[in-house]
């Protein structure tokens, strides 16, 4: 199985309203670095948006509780700041 290697990435502020995006200001998605440990609130790729942390579950934002500093291996388009005390978030994608 062939991995690809980020070539990108970007500070992620997290925000209940604006995507991830790239440098140019494009929608993006890709796994997160995890500065300081803490909650995490995201919508995963695959999941519609509802521009709502708290509707979570199948199709919405998940929360993640007590993530440690380090990477987090899932695909995500946003993380909303609305529960969220995880920090020095950065996002890693294939530009």
């Amino acid at each position: 199985m062939i991995k690809t290697i980020p070539d990108a990435a970007v500070q992620v502020t997290p925000s209940n309203t604006n995507y991830i995006t790239d440098i140019e200001g494009n929608r993006t998605f890709g796994s997160l670095y995890i500065g300081t440990s803490g909650d995490l609130v995201v919508l995963p790729f695959t999941h519609d948006d509802t521009n709502n942390a708290s509707t979570t579950g199948v199709g919405g934002a998940i929360i993640f509780t007590n993530v440690p500093v380090g990477f987090f291996p899932l695909k995500v388009k946003k993380v909303f700041s609305t529960g969220t005390t995880a920090s020095g978030i950065i996002c890693q994608f294939d530009n």
